[in-house]
C-alpha cells in the first residue's frame, strides 16, 4: 500500500521565503565530509540576514499571504492525493469481489497484486456473500 505522507506546512508566516529563515545563501557547494560547515556564506538579500519579516510591514503582509497560499495549494494538493487514493481502492475492492477465490490467490502467486490488501478485500467479498 502506498504512504500518503501529509504536507508540511509553514506555521510561522513571516519567515523569509528566499532563505527559508536561514539569513543566509551558501555561496560555496557543500563538503563530501564536512558539510556546509566551512562553505562560505553571504547574508540573504531580501530579509538582509534578519530570517523574518515585522507583522506590521508591507513586505511583511506580503510573504504572510505567500505562506497562506502556499499553504492552501500543499493541502489542496494533500486531499486530492487522498481522495484519489481512496477512490482506487473502492475500485481494487469492486474488481476483486467479483473474482473467485482461486483467480485471487493465483494473482497473488504472481505478484500482481500485494499481499496485504487481497486478505482483507477476500475477507469482505467473501463475508458479504
Amino acid at each position: 500500500m502506498v504512504a500518503i505522507s501529509k504536507p508540511k506546512l509553514q506555521t510561522d508566516l513571516y519567515l523569509c521565503p528566499a532563505c527559508d529563515g536561514d539569513g543566509k545563501h551558501y555561496i560555496d557547494k557543500p563538503d563530501a565530509v564536512e558539510g556546509y560547515k566551512l562553505a562560505r556564506t553571504i547574508a540573504c538579500p531580501l530579509c538582509d540576514g534578519k530570517q523574518r519579516f515585522a507583522k506590521d510591514s508591507p513586505i511583511g503582509q506580503a510573504v504572510k499571504a505567500f505562506w497562506e497560499t502556499l499553504n492552501d495549494i500543499r493541502k489542496h494538493e494533500y486531499l486530492k492525493k487522498v481522495s484519489d487514493f481512496e477512490h482506487s481502492k473502492e475500485v481494487a475492492r469492486v474488481a476483486l469481489s467479483k473474482l473467485s477465490f482461486d483467480e485471487i490467490k493465483a494473482l497473488r502467486d504472481l505478484d500482481i497484486i500485494s499481499t496485504d490488501d487481497p486478505g482483507e478485500v477476500l475477507r469482505k467479498t467473501f463475508d458479504t456473500i
